[in-house]
């Protein structure tokens, strides 16, 4: 468990999920697009819709997506539940919303997609830029891992301002899904 933050008083748990290398070769070219299609494909099996028009590899990814966060025992799961700040006009969606079974807390999950190989994302992950090894406003060092918990932090902070719902009952989680490759 990573901490994160006092401003929000939410847990946040970073977890890997690997992907074979068959699936890999389709995913290497439209990073953005596919992104779109993994939260599609998790989308529509979180609320029991159509994967009419979403490729096979986003499926076969959203189904080990789901399967994990059922596996962590979340339960009752909406996918891309708006959150919103009307007085900074500023709004985004949580990935996948649910319940933890043992706890009763509300769990948000970002999903982070990577179409590099598992081996090299785990190894960046961590490491700060090599252009800016800090961030400004915060002083944090520059890496995704931080980025990620920033984004979380503030979107569990708006799903609490939103809902209503006390800060202590909200849970974060970055699902990063790197695809695999041969080291």
């Amino acid at each position: 468990m990573v901490g994160a933050g006092r401003d929000v008083g939410a847990d946040q748990t970073v977890t890997f999920l690997d992907v074979q290398r068959d699936q890999a070769d389709t995913a290497r070219t439209r990073e953005l697009a596919q992104r779109g299609a993994l939260d599609r494909a998790v989308g529509a099996l979180v609320s029991r819709g159509s994967l009419e028009g979403i490729p096979k590899w986003a499926q076969k990814l959203a189904h080990k997506v789901v399967l994990r966060l059922r596996i962590a025992g979340i339960s009752k799961m909406k996918s891309q539940v708006v959150v919103h700040d009307s007085a900074s006009n500023f709004a985004t969606a949580v990935d996948v919303c649910g319940v933890d079974l043992r706890t009763k807390k509300y769990v948000l999950v970002e999903i982070k997609y990577s179409s590099h190989r598992s081996t090299l994302v785990k190894g960046a992950y961590a490491v700060p830029g090599r252009n800016r090894t800090h961030m400004i406003r915060c002083g944090l060092p520059n890496t995704m891992k931080h980025q990620h918990e920033i984004q979380a932090r503030a979107t569990a902070k708006l799903f609490c301002s939103c809902f209503k719902v006390p800060r202590n009952r909200v849970d974060v989680r970055v699902l990063v899904v790197p695809f695999s490759g041969p080291v």
